[in-house]
């Protein structure tokens, strides 16, 4: 699955950017995936500290990177996307499954919704260089989109506030409805404001 997005509006753009690809993280892109996730080498979160699977890790004998690679091997969804601009790596977008994320399962912070098995986005992280060029906007897509083909109940992605007061219901979900021709994906946000969805 590729998706391809050209950033338009609510694309906090600084300069325009080019068309941005978006491809699961599969072996063969793996060098990819180290290009991204890798510049503090085994001691770099690799995308799990979110999923709290360290443990099981270690018990297992594996370093971070071994296991985001077994992961990029075994898991669907993949555990991230990636994002190009031409042949340059310059996003990361990690995705999981509620229910298999122990860290993000367990949180009180972050309570679910429902026990429905919605794709969980844990992080986004864009090169240095390709920030407010729209990377994330087109990573995001991707990942709906892909939820979207694969049959997933939904997509959820969490808002990360400065301020230690924000009540525990600050997710944001990305909802998919029910397949009708005349109903696109909504946006529904939950925080202390009144619910507001867009389509």
């Amino acid at each position: 699955m590729a998706t391809t997005t050209t950033p338009t509006r609510g694309a906090r753009s600084a300069t325009p950017t080019t068309d941005v690809q978006v491809l699961p993280a599969t072996i063969d892109r793996w060098p990819d995936v180290v290009t991204m996730l890798g510049g503090d080498l085994d001691k770099g979160c690799w995308c799990q500290a979110w999923r709290g699977r360290d443990e099981v890790a270690k018990a297992a004998g594996e370093s971070r990177p071994e296991t985001l690679r077994r992961q990029v091997q075994e898991a669907a969804p993949p555990p991230g996307y990636l994002a190009y601009i031409g042949n340059d790596v310059v996003g990361w977008c990690g995705v999981s499954v509620r229910g298999r994320t122990p860290r993000l399962d367990g949180s009180r912070t972050i309570p679910k919704l429902d026990d429905k098995p919605v794709w969980a986005i844990g992080c986004f992280l864009i090169r240095v260089g390709y920030r407010r060029r729209g990377v994330a906007t087109a990573l995001l897509a991707g990942v709906v989109n892909a939820a979207r083909e694969a049959g997933a109940p939904g997509v959820e992605a969490y808002q990360w506030w400065q301020e230690p007061a924000w009540p525990a219901d600050s997710a944001v979900r990305k909802l998919l409805p029910q397949p009708q021709p005349e109903t696109a994906f909504g946006l529904l946000t939950v925080k202390p404001a009144p619910i507001s969805v867009s389509r």
